[in-house]
């Protein structure tokens, strides 16, 4: 596997794992949510995608238990990441085409 294909796979991962994030969120199971988001972290800290760790980091944050609910701020902060990982899928695309 080229080192291209490895990045596109992690960057596959990291969406799959965001996905099932914000589902989690919405059905609130907040167990799930925090693994997924954990996922998203240390799959974007190994691909040093660090505009998407930050925000999973946030993520995080706003997911640890507090009472029975998740925390304030949540929607926003995963808006964030999805908007981090959009910036990094095309940061990876631009630097594809760039090489035709």
């Amino acid at each position: 596997m080229s080192i291209d294909e490895s990045s596109i796979l992690r960057l596959a991962s990291i969406i799959q794992d965001a996905v099932a994030l914000g589902q989690a969120v919405l059905d609130g199971d907040a167990a799930e949510a925090r693994l997924r988001a954990d996922q998203v972290f240390l799959h974007a800290s190994e691909a040093r995608l660090d505009g998407v760790a930050h925000a999973a980091v946030i993520v995080i944050d706003c997911l640890r238990p507090v009472g029975h609910s998740t925390g304030q701020g949540c929607g926003s902060a995963i808006k964030a990441l999805s908007m981090e990982i959009d910036r990094a899928q095309t940061h990876q695309l631009t630097q594809r085409l760039a090489l035709f």
